[in-house]
């Protein structure tokens, strides 16, 4: 999934007055069959700045929690689409919804027969189908959900992964930057010879027999 340069007319300029205006592709010498042409053309740089100025991180971080805001839309773009097919097309046994295209930017419908051949229901069908494409690529595409989804995951820091969370030994939530600055807070101090805690790392062990106080160590 993607969206483009002007995504809120993506359903105007993709929309099948007739049934010759349905887009036909194939893949890997499959029969073509109807698709919607989603590729990802829109300047996402605007996002980029607002990511740095809201949470004061590098181009290079803010860059890289765009990225995985990126990655999750177009998973729940493809994970929605097919349960919008099942739902249009139900009762339709072999519906099946793929991506083609070097990079994923054909959304191609099987099952749903030749659209030289449909009805006008048929034709009903599939124009409700884009509609309903065009609305999850506004939204999911939009800077308010990419910057929400930044938030959330707590992407927009140093270390940050796609999945960013981890559960800690007593139950507790904590992120993987977090461990990894933990890490690097360590290693920094066994390099300048400083005592390091044998349970949690940090340098509050006092000698060999003392262990660290941190009430987090003491549980």
């Amino acid at each position: 999934m993607s969206t483009r340069k002007s995504r809120t007319n993506w359903h105007r300029r993709n929309y099948c007055a007739t049934r010759d205006d349905v887009e036909m592709h194939g893949h890997m010498g499959r029969r073509e069959s109807p698709a919607y042409n989603v590729k990802d053309h829109w300047n996402y740089h605007p996002v980029v700045a607002a990511v740095m100025l809201k949470h004061g991180c590098t181009e290079e971080v803010a860059e890289k929690a765009v990225e995985f805001a990126l990655e999750s839309a177009r998973e729940r773009f493809w994970e929605d689409a097919g349960e919008i097919a099942a739902e249009i097309w139900k009762g339709w046994s072999r519906v099946k919804v793929y991506s083609s295209g070097r990079c994923g930017g054909w959304l191609i419908v099987e099952g749903i027969g030749d659209p030289r051949e449909w009805t006008a229901p048929d034709l009903g069908r599939w124009r409700r189908f884009g509609k309903r494409l065009g609305e999850m690529i506004d939204y999911l595409g939009s800077a308010d959900c990419l910057l929400e989804d930044i938030d959330c995951n707590e992407w927009a820091q140093e270390f940050a992964e796609r999945y960013n969370f981890m559960t800690g030994t007593h139950g507790q939530t904590v992120t993987i930057p977090e461990i990894r600055r933990a890490e690097k807070a360590a290693r920094a101090a066994v390099l300048a010879g400083a005592p390091v805690c044998a349970l949690c790392g940090g340098t509050g062990r006092l000698s060999d027999d003392v262990q660290c106080t941190r009430p987090e160590c003491a549980k």
